[in-house]
């Protein structure tokens, strides 16, 4: 589970994720308004925005999402909005990601948008591991 805050207008189209796996997995997309500080174990308050599966590409190697895997998801400046991207079993190839530093604290930024240090979890938001940087590519537009 992650934050980012948009600096502009934008609208997240895709993602890529970091999974060891090369056989094909199911990865599963959740998101929410605000942060996922506080609704880490609770489902209730994420919308599933897409369940796909993937030909996972292994350790070291980005795995795209298709383009159409979900719906847009818009972002308008200064709105933080939470994502929680998971694979189905932990048997298929586990989710990378990096131990971190400072729980909320910005990672990465660019003109654009601000990624935020998270949390990793266990199928279905269960245990939380924190803080954890995801390990993956956002892939964004900007809008009008």
């Amino acid at each position: 589970m992650f934050d980012v805050v948009a600096l502009k207008k934008i609208s997240i189209v895709s993602m890529n994720v970091h999974t060891t796996s090369t056989s094909n997995v199911t990865v599963e997309v959740f998101t929410k308004a605000g942060s996922y500080i506080g609704f880490d174990k609770n489902a209730s308050a994420w919308d599933k925005i897409a369940s796909i599966e993937v030909q996972g590409q292994g350790i070291g190697q980005s795995t795209p999402l298709p383009i159409d895997a979900f719906e847009p998801v818009p972002l308008d400046p200064s709105e933080k909005r939470s994502f929680y991207v998971t694979l189905t079993t932990l048997t298929t190839g586990d989710l990378r990601y990096t131990i971190g530093q400072n729980l909320g604290e910005e990672f990465a930024s660019n003109s654009d948008l601000l990624f935020l240090e998270g949390a990793g979890k266990s199928y279905p938001f269960r245990s939380t591991y924190q803080p954890r940087v995801w390990n993956g590519v956002l892939v964004y537009t900007e809008r009008e």
